[in-house]
């Protein structure tokens, strides 16, 4: 064990038994500097390795482990991007979820079950794809009407 570095060693350690919530905390005016507020104080829900911000339904997930968050947060949903950020010489990596991506997604799933909604109740067992032209303008002034 010639290559073990104690002090590495010692240091990571320290750094995974820290409160991350703890840490964002103390240095919250930082995070607000660099990210915008994020809504709230940050707390552990649930998973310890990661520590999240907000109003339920938008905020920031933040972490010291990238390969947790990576797991949390795949790279292919482009909704859920992991980004790298230092917060007081430490590097952390977190999932901003605030804003317009996360309210047009919530404002297109709205529209989506409005419209199958509409053509579930006018034509019954009949996919999208099924309705003629004609059927398709009956569902489109419907929800139209609605909205």
């Amino acid at each position: 064990m010639e290559n073990f570095d104690y002090k590495k060693y010692l240091a990571e350690g320290r750094l995974l038994k820290e409160n991350i919530a703890d840490f964002l905390n103390v240095n919250y005016e930082e995070i607000v500097s660099k990210l915008g507020n994020p809504g709230s104080d940050f707390e552990i829900i649930g998973d310890n390795k990661v520590a999240t911000a907000g109003d339920g339904n938008e905020g920031i997930d933040i972490s010291f482990d990238k390969n947790h968050m990576d797991k949390l947060f795949p790279k292919d949903d482009p909704y859920n991007e992991v980004k790298e950020l230092t917060i007081a010489g430490k590097v952390v990596y977190y999932n901003d979820y605030r804003g317009s991506k996360m309210n047009e997604l919530n404002e297109m799933d709205e529209s989506a079950t409005q419209y199958l909604a509409i053509m579930r109740n006018l034509y019954p067992g009949k996919s999208w794809e099924e309705l003629t032209p004609s059927e398709r303008f009956k569902v489109r002034s419907t929800y139209e009407d609605f909205n």
